[in-house]
Formats: C-alpha cells, sequence, structure tokens
C-alpha cells in the first residue's frame, strides 16, 4: 500500500494535501528523474487508522529532509499540519515549497514564518531547490553535475567559481574575458562574491576596459551586502576620490563598516586616519582604539604601533 522504507535513510519526505495530488506527484517524479534521489510521500491518501500513524512517523523519522508543499489546501489540512509540526519538533530540515500562489494564513506564518521556503514555479527558486537537493545528497543516487553544467543552467555559485576558474587558470586556460562573463551572470543574480571580483575586474582592466563608473558600482553592490574587501575597497576610493567624488563621510562609513566586521586591515587603516587626521578629525583616543582591535588580531603593524607608546592591548 505504501512506499517502502528502509533504504530511504537521510533522504526527502514529502507532505501534502490529497487535494494537490497531480501538482505534487509531478514534481516528486521531477526529483527522482533528474536527481535520482526517491522522494517518500503517501500514494494511497490514507489518513486514518492507527497503522497510518505509525508509518507516517516512521517515515518522517528516518527521512532528514522534510518538503511540504504549500498551498491553500495544505494549509488547512488537519493531516499535513500535523506532519509539518512533528517534522519540526523532531529538527528536520523543513523547507515549505510553494506549487500555488497564495497567502499564507495567519495561523501558519504564526507557527512557521522562519521556515525556509521557494517558489516551485519560480525558475531561479525551483533551480536553487533541486542544486541544493543535488549537494545535499550528492551521496546517494544523484549523479553530480560539473560546475560548467551548473553554471550553464544558471546556478549562481557555479557561475562565480566558474568565472574564478577562468580568472586563476586552475584546471582551464587562464581568460580573463571567460572569467568576467561568468562573474557578470553571478553578480546580476545577487551573487556578493562575483559581484567584487566583477569590480576587481573593472579597476584593473582584466577582460574588459578599464572603467571607474563600473568598478564602483560592483564594488557598492557587494559591499552593501556586507563583502568586506569591497567596503574596504570603496572607502579607499572615497577616501582618495579616484573614480568617485572624494567623501569623507563614505569614506569613514564604509571602513568602519569593514572593521566592526574583524578586518585587521580596515582597522589598521581607521587607526591611520585617526592618527595623522585623515577624513576625520585627528584623535589619538580613536586611533588607539583601532589599533588594539587590530593588535588582538596579531596585526604586526598595530602591535608595533601600541609597544612604541607602551599601551597594552
Amino acid at each position: 500500500m505504501h512506499a517502502k522504507l528502509g533504504a530511504m535513510e537521510k533522504e526527502i519526505f514529502i507532505s501534502y494535501s490529497r487535494k494537490d495530488f497531480d501538482k505534487v506527484k509531478a514534481i516528486k517524479d521531477e526529483i527522482d528523474r533528474e536527481l535520482g534521489i526517491k522522494c517518500w510521500m503517501d500514494l494511497d491518501g490514507i489518513e486514518s487508522g492507527e497503522q497510518f500513524k505509525k508509518v507516517i512517523i516512521k517515515a518522517i523519522n528516518e527521512h532528514e529532509t522534510f518538503l511540504f508543499m504549500l498551498s491553500s489546501n495544505s494549509m488547512v489540512s488537519q493531516y499535513a499540519l500535523k506532519e509539518l509540526g512533528f517534522a519540526a519538533e523532531k529538527r528536520k530540515r523543513v523547507i515549505l515549497v510553494f506549487i500555488e500562489p497564495c497567502q499564507m494564513t495567519d495561523d501558519f506564518l504564526f507557527e512557521y514564518k522562519d521556515c525556509d521556503n521557494i517558489d516551485w514555479n519560480n525558475a531561479l527558486q525551483h533551480h536553487k531547490l533541486m542544486t541544493n537537493l543535488r549537494r545535499w545528497y550528492k551521496g546517494t543516487r544523484a549523479k553530480e553535475k560539473t560546475i560548467q553544467e551548473l553554471a550553464e543552467e544558471g546556478e549562481p555559485e557555479s557561475q562565480y567559481k566558474l568565472g574564478k576558474m577562468y580568472y586563476s587558470g586552475e584546471g582551464v586556460p587562464k581568460d580573463y574575458a571567460k572569467a568576467v562573463k561568468w562573474y557578470r551572470k553571478a553578480a546580476e543574480q545577487g551573487y556578493m562574491e562575483a559581484q567584487y571580483e566583477l569590480g576587481t575586474c573593472y579597476r584593473f582592466g582584466y577582460g574588459v576596459q578599464h572603467d571607474y563608473s563600473q568598478e564602483i558600482y560592483w564594488y557598492r553592490r557587494a559591499a552593501e551586502q556586507g563583502h568586506i574587501h569591497a567596503q574596504i575597497e570603496l572607502g579607499g576610493e572615497y577616501a582618495v576620490g579616484i573614480g568617485i567624488k572624494q567623501d569623507d563621510v563614505q569614506a569613514i562609513y564604509w571602513l568602519t563598516k569593514a572593521a566592526e566586521q574583524g578586518s585587521a586591515h580596515a582597522q589598521v587603516i581607521l587607526g591611520n586616519f585617526y592618527e595623522a587626521g585623515i577624513c576625520v578629525k585627528q584623535d589619538y583616543t580613536q586611533a588607539a582604539y583601532w589599533y588594539k582591535k587590530a593588535a588582538k588580531q596579531g596585526d604586526e603593524e598595530a602591535i608595533e604601533w601600541l609597544k612604541a607608546r607602551n599601551i597594552d592591548y
């Protein structure tokens, strides 16, 4: 009656409303076919009886990932919600998969707002889930795709990695133009590391014509996402006014962002600036503050500065 258990450990349990059977079965079949990962789902719709309860508990316990097929039907399905609640209590990897446009009810949102969720009908999110499933279960029957294949399918992390390979010549002939091509594809999808690398290519003219405006544009996009090196570069550009209007406030803002994330390099730069009165009013107390931060991380310049002034750190 039900799918056999046993060989399915640490794979995927699918929870759904019986009213969505056709949609969900198509998703299950795609995962089976494309990834070689066998999903467990109740194919018979038996939602009552002690035997059913035991089968479901056993199945959820034996599967690591729990896909809840989110729809207007499943959010009010007594049995689907019981499965979801049990999976959450057992600390399974719970992912809410929107299979149709629908608004979470207040009750559902209250209970499960922190769960990861994807829209199956959104091409990028669909691909992200499939990529994650492939990565999580690459040790089972799933065939591992090459970085090239994943990049060509639109996966931004693989596009970034492929760009880095062409940039460094690791495993492929060095080709800055191809590096820029793949960095750009990932950067345009919001991939922070690719945005930084693309900015660097524009800065030095690697694979593209040197362009200050593009350099600043991509550094800013990466910096806004918290990329430390991009924040330092952007702060430096504002400090000297190369490629951008000189701006003391912006220079200190971005350097401080990087320093507060723990960058010893940014901390030393701020120490230099406060010591010399660059972009800020000269302030030895602030200089010492940032040098101490860097010294605690072993930065030799900061340590020597503090030692010369008999300041402990």
